[in-house]
């Protein structure tokens, strides 16, 4: 399903960015990797990878959480099954309109054909690939940045030998962004490397399929992508540490005030277990609660509500307080996932067949009842409302207790 989410982007988004974008164009600006800043508008180019829409939705919630006062605007333009010369075809009619500012192209995994290494697929790919930067330049004044693609499971995939021909376009990629003078990220290696992590951690599995990411391994993208978006990230790890004979008790209570700047970003239990792969993880959860020298099991409270049951070994590791389920940041974290990833359906499964024609809303919705683009336009803007809700919400006081009495 090739997107047409420029058409309904334009028309929300047009007034709240044209006096951000008043400064004119970017010039020469494409040898750097500038953050992307208050009315800019970053894309997504790719395939079925882009499309799960888990990475792009991981940058998302950061900048949204992280720097509530940028109004960035994100669209998501993977399509299932695409390649670097499918991408030239669709460029015209998906991205020039955007009038983006920031471009990730990341192709390569459908383009490589699924077998060993092949020189006349890769010099089809990498000419593909400098088609889709010379476009981007000449069409839009944003930045290109060629981000090479990840592996396939080279433990569960028949087809190991892959790996070697994404390794040659990565390497082949990296020259071609050298040579264009845009901006260049490793992904492939890194995604390697930390698969291969993975493999001796029974408790963390990065890939969906033995192509796709899951959620876990999405992060690791979302990851490296921040690192050159966000080099320094400005929120630093805080730990809580505490002594158990330094708080005051009461019947076998001691109560604190506790701050939380309700920052964090909404990791699921699988995405979660994939952080200590994460090379700057603080940037997803960086708060920890140390709690010394307790003997038994304790109740956690916050404001009278219930947080859980935690063993002594347990608080003196560190409760990640960034991804207590119960706690309040965590559900405003979650609810703020919850709504980009209905936005992201809402598009594909909505708004972008109704621009493709009736065949293509019965082919994605097969059996649904008819809608209207209206329709479809006013549940998108009461999702984008509702997102814009969660913006600017500030650190939360909050009173903290521990019980030791269960």
């Amino acid at each position: 399903m090739v997107s047409t989410q420029r058409i309904l982007f334009v028309g929300l988004f047009a007034l709240s960015l044209c006096s951000a974008k008043a400064g004119g164009k970017r010039g020469d600006a494409a040898q750097v990797f500038p953050a992307p800043k208050d009315g800019d508008t970053v894309v997504f180019l790719g395939d079925s990878i882009t499309w799960q829409d888990y990475y792009p939705e991981y940058v998302e919630a950061y900048y949204f959480r992280r720097h509530p006062d940028r109004k960035i605007r994100f669209v998501n333009l993977g399509v299932r099954g695409d390649t670097s010369a499918g991408v030239v075809q669709r460029l015209e009619r998906d991205l020039y309109t955007l009038d983006p500012d920031l471009v990730f192209v990341m192709l390569g995994m459908n383009d490589g054909g699924y077998r060993g290494y092949n020189l006349l697929l890769l010099r089809l790919y990498l000419t593909g690939m400098g088609e889709i930067v010379d476009l981007v330049r000449q069409h839009t004044d944003a930045i290109p940045v060629l981000v090479s693609s990840t592996c396939v499971d080279p433990v569960n995939y028949n087809r190991r030998r892959y790996n070697r021909m994404l390794y040659k376009m990565a390497l082949g990629l990296k020259e071609l962004a050298e040579e264009r003078k845009v901006p260049f990220v490793a992904l492939h290696g890194v995604f390697r490397k930390a698969l291969e992590a993975s493999k001796s951690r029974a408790d963390v599995n990065l890939m969906q399929d033995s192509i796709h990411p899951g959620p876990a391994g999405h992060l690791i993208i979302a990851g490296l992508l921040l690192d050159m978006l966000e080099p320094v990230d400005t929120r630093k790890s805080l730990l809580s540490s505490l002594k158990a004979s330094s708080l005051s008790w009461k019947n076998n209570r001691a109560c604190l005030s506790y701050t939380h700047p309700n920052d964090n970003i909404y990791l699921s239990p699988r995405a979660l277990k994939a952080l200590p792969l994460v090379k700057n993880s603080a940037r997803f959860s960086s708060r920890k609660l140390v709690i010394e020298g307790l003997k038994t099991k304790v109740r956690l409270y916050l404001d009278g509500k219930l947080m859980g049951a935690f063993s002594p070994a347990e608080l003196l590791h560190g409760l990640e307080m960034d991804q207590l389920e119960k706690a309040p940041w965590v559900s405003d974290a979650k609810l703020l996932a919850r709504l980009l990833r209905e936005k992201w359906q809402l598009t594909y499964y909505l708004w972008d067949p109704l621009q493709l024609g009736s065949d293509a809303w019965r082919q994605v919705n097969p059996g649904a009842a008819p809608m209207t683009k209206r329709e479809a336009y006013d549940r998108l803007l009461k999702m984008f409302v509702r997102i814009e809700s969660l913006r600017l919400q500030g650190p939360r006081h909050y009173s903290l207790c521990i019980d030791r009495a269960l």
